[in-house]
């Protein structure tokens, strides 16, 4: 019995030693993302964080780190894209996230892809087995504008209609146009659509005569719709003609 109570100390510490080892999940040292190719959709001038999910063919008590970097076959314009150098997978698990983020920048309307590779697969703390990493490929779309935030412009101009032009702002920034029109010189319209975040919002019509674009030299007129229900119209002003709307 002396020699049982002896081993007693002994055990406990072997025991406690293996809990903070490494515990393999098969034969293979394997870091590799989730299966399938996802697809994420990004609006028309918006930014979209997603995320895709690292495994590990076994788990550490420690938190490890790994190698990510883009494929060179990837589509997509280097600034529609920002994917982090690495990806960590906490200790006591064998996955981990990576976050990234898609921008409306260059996209074109086909969309693109964007491969990402494992390209360091760190240490993977086994000691048995090749070591294998894995890639995703990435399909990018455009996401269908809502009809709530859809926002269309026409302008009919008057004899002169290099002297038109426009701005739409944030109804809280008034220095930044989201969006603007000029240089219409020789043209008799235009139709102008875009796809905006719900907010409020100022659309300015400028005549740089001073005289409007109705009616002393022209029939002119404009009209700014918002889900098909117009929010601005008119053509007989000054220099310029302002209106707040919403985009719901």
């Amino acid at each position: 019995m002396k020699n049982f109570l002896k081993l007693l100390p002994f055990v406990a510490v072997l025991l406690f030693w293996n809990c903070e080892e490494d515990l393999p999940a098969g034969s293979s040292d394997i870091v590799t993302f989730e299966s399938g190719s996802p697809t994420e959709f990004v609006q028309v001038s918006g930014t979209r964080t997603a995320s895709v999910k690292i495994y590990t063919g076994n788990i550490s008590s420690s938190d490890r780190s790994f190698g990510i970097s883009v494929d060179e076959s990837t589509t997509l314009d280097a600034s529609a894209y920002s994917v982090p150098s690495s990806v960590t997978v906490p200790g006591g698990t064998n996955e981990g996230v990576l976050e990234y983020q898609i921008t409306d920048s260059n996209i074109s309307l086909a969309g693109g892809t964007l491969v990402l590779n494992i390209s360091d697969a760190g240490d993977l703390g086994l000691t048995t087995g090749a070591r294998s990493y894995s890639s995703i490929s990435i399909d990018v779309q455009y996401e269908e504008c809502p009809p709530a935030n859809t926002v269309e412009l026409n302008i009919v101009f008057d004899a002169y209609p290099g002297e038109t032009s426009w701005d739409i702002f944030l109804a809280s920034d008034l220095a930044n146009a989201i969006a603007s029109g000029d240089g219409y010189g020789g043209m008799a319209s235009i139709d102008e659509d875009f796809c905006i975040e719900s907010d409020d919002y100022v659309f300015v019509i400028y005549d740089a005569f001073g005289d409007g674009i109705c009616c002393a030299y022209g029939q002119g007129s404009y009209t700014l719709t918002v889900d098909g229900a117009v929010v601005a119209s008119g053509g007989s002003f000054g220099a310029s003609e302002s209106t707040n709307f919403t985009v719901q």
